[in-house]
């Protein structure tokens, strides 16, 4: 017998919730949040990201954070890949990203999120910068965990 295991896609604002500490009290309770989420997917789901999350990421917190570029592969290394499957963008998404962007009325990059975890069979999506709980041609549910 063969058993369908659930997918879900992580966007990269969850990543750096979970994987930063911020001044900011807002932001340390998105922190919260964001690993209550990481706690809840690892015992039950696949985790699936992209290579797109990890160049966001990795741009986020030099730039943001002020970090070098290899204390950000350490947090990758460390942190991300042990958890995550890490899935290529190929120009099959960036087909599959167009279609997208115009019938869902998503950004660009967005697009590439939503390709990326549909091409994956990811039945949720984990993101703070899409439309909470939009559906996605019955079969990518979009969460938004801070809402």
């Amino acid at each position: 017998m063969i058993y369908m295991t659930a997918k879900a896609f992580v966007d990269t604002n969850i990543y750096i919730y979970a994987l930063t500490k911020s001044q900011d009290q807002g932001d340390e309770s998105k922190r919260i949040v964001a690993l209550s989420v990481f706690e809840t997917l690892i015992e039950s789901q696949v985790i699936v990201t992209s290579t797109q999350v990890l160049n966001e990421f990795l741009h986020n917190l030099v730039k943001k954070f002020k970090l070098e570029d290899v204390a950000v592969f350490n947090i990758v290394e460390q942190n991300i890949l042990p958890i995550s499957l890490i899935a290529p963008i190929s120009f099959q998404t960036y087909h599959s990203a167009y279609r997208l962007r115009s019938e869902y009325s998503l950004s660009f990059w967005d697009s590439l999120i939503v390709a990326c975890a549909l091409e994956n069979n990811c039945n949720t999506l984990y993101s703070e910068d899409m439309q909470h709980r939009q559906n996605i041609g019955n079969q990518l549910l979009i969460i938004n965990p801070f809402k």
